[in-house]
């Protein structure tokens, strides 16, 4: 699985402010900074972020992206549509804005959307967001975009629900976008991902809290090498042991000598190079257990511990129905958005390696 970046958690940046007259970070620097500060390889945006903009500038903004080495990968709507409105003018409206989206994230490169349904759960409200999505979908697929509905109260809440809608509209071009923090709010978290993630081509790592003290997970144990039932470890004990004893009543039967070979030393010779403390045999301890240090798998490394819900679990879930397309990092928390963001990308990759481990 890949990790990005939605750039919805970096709006503080990115906007100005009540009292500003200028944003912190120009949009166009976001790709570099998601880049080589972050270390994500890409990008998902928001709509709200591109008030105003043309498409020369997201012609501009696709450029810079691809320059930095992180495409834009999503585009996403910020406000939710009204595609189960019973007005025709509010339906048509709604069209004409999934429209328009699809547009810019063809220009801006984006294999995908993503956007919110409104609707309630009659009947007749559910046959007008299926008669409008189609319409929808049917644009996304000559321009080869994908239409992910993202998680909304009423109709799309309910994960059986949404499977159904998307059943309904039917096309290859119509998914999901899983939300890690709406899953959290579920009565089941792992059976609402599990539900969601095969029609998923995004889904979202929300994130919100990291405890101060961060979690340690020792490394996996190497594999023995081939052939071999001990572990290197045990063999040099093993060897250490037999070594230790080892005494002259142990010793094997002499050798008759060879013919023409030289005479054997003196015993008091041998005593005098071996000498009496053993310190040939201590040696031999100090390079064996030196080797054997070589080997030792490195320290476990602290990984963040995310506090508001259990990543790996989630993690897991998804990975489980053989999920392997990218991780959106979205940090809702209140404190530091950098730090925040960094630490959801090491949180995440541990549950990733943990989960391709466990398979």
């Amino acid at each position: 699985m890949l990790l990005t970046l939605s750039a919805t958690c970096l709006r503080s940046l990115l906007l100005p402010g009540p009292r500003q007259k200028k944003a912190k970070m120009d949009l166009a620097d976001l790709p570099r900074f998601t880049h080589e500060e972050l270390g994500l390889r890409g990008l998902n945006l928001s709509t709200d972020l591109l008030v105003g903009a043309d498409r020369s500038r997201l012609e501009f903004l696709r450029e810079r992206a691809d320059k930095a080495g992180c495409a834009c990968l999503l585009l996403i709507e910020h406000n939710t549509q009204n595609f189960g409105a019973a007005s025709e003018k509010a339906g048509a409206e709604a069209i004409a804005r999934a429209h328009r989206v699809i547009e810019a994230a063809h220009v801006l490169g984006c294999n995908s959307i993503a956007l919110g349904v409104q609707s309630d759960e009659k009947a007749e409200s559910i046959q007008n967001v299926v008669t409008r999505l189609k319409k929808v979908v049917e644009r996304a697929e000559r321009l080869e975009i994908n239409v992910l509905l993202a998680p909304a109260p009423g109709l799309t809440a309910a994960p059986e629900r949404l499977t159904d809608l998307i059943k309904k509209v039917g096309g290859f071009r119509i998914g999901t976008f899983p939300d890690f923090q709406a899953a959290a709010a579920s009565k089941d978290p792992i059976a609402y991902l599990r539900r969601l993630t095969p029609y998923a081509a995004v889904v979202s790592a929300s994130t919100i809290k990291f405890a101060a003290d961060p979690i340690f997970e020792a490394p996996p144990e190497p594999a023995p090498k081939a052939g071999t039932s001990k572990s290197r470890s045990d063999v040099l004990s093993d060897i250490l042991a037999e070594t230790r004893k080892a005494g002259p009543g142990d010793a094997a039967p002499p050798m008759p000598p060879t013919p023409g070979a030289p005479a054997a030393a003196p015993a008091d010779e041998l005593e005098d190079e071996l000498g009496e403390d053993d310190e040939s045999l201590e040696g031999l301890e100090e390079a064996l257990l030196g080797l054997e240090d070589e080997d030792e798998p490195p320290p476990p490394k602290p990984i963040p511990n995310h506090e508001t819900y259990d990543l790996f679990s989630l993690v897991q879930a998804v990975a489980s129905v053989g999920y392997d397309n990218t991780l959106a990092i979205d940090f809702r928390g209140a404190e530091d958005v950098t730090l925040g963001i960094i630490q959801s990308r090491d949180a995440l990759q541990a549950a990733i390696d943990r989960a391709e481990r466990a398979d």
